[in-house]
């Protein structure tokens, strides 16, 4: 997800069921918010809850939608840096620890326009004063849930 200003919120979600999807939408977005999305056929439904606007996605119809102002470029141009990341830096996610490196990926995108020096005291003002014991950062917390993980997630 990612807000107006820019700032981006992703988390893993154990399957692309439009129920599973759909749930996580209303626990994160307030409301009557505004969400666009592409026209994957996921989305439909969500326009009881949220002002919703699909727009045609670019790789699909081969060129770029826009209503009203509304597109999904930002979003898209996010999905990139993300893929680029995974396929480029670090090869695989462990399902273990698959949030952190979506945490990861959301403080460099929200940060990009800081210097690295901002980015270091801010890594390190968020983090004080906080310890992590060994077995709280192996546990795995999908462990009780049941769910099957894309071929290319690695354990």
């Amino acid at each position: 997800m990612i807000q107006k200003n820019g700032n981006v919120l992703s988390y893993f979600i154990p399957n692309r069921y439009a129920s599973t999807l759909q749930t996580q939408l209303r626990q994160k977005i307030e409301p009557g918010a505004t969400i666009v999305t592409d026209s994957w056929r996921g989305y439909n439904g969500l326009s009881g809850t949220f002002g919703h606007t699909q727009v045609k996605d670019k790789e699909k119809y081969g060129e770029s939608f826009v209503i009203n102002g509304l597109n999904t470029n930002h979003i898209e141009n996010y999905w990139t840096t993300w893929k680029k990341t995974y396929h480029g830096s670090h090869h695989w996610f462990s399902k273990k620890h698959v949030n952190r490196y979506c945490h990861l990926i959301d403080f460099r995108h929200n940060t990009r326009e800081k210097s690295i020096s901002e980015k270091f005291i801010m890594a390190l003002s968020e983090n004080s004063g906080k310890n992590i014991s060994y077995s709280e950062l192996t546990k795995d917390p999908y462990k009780s849930m049941k769910f099957d993980l894309p071929a290319n997630f690695n354990n």
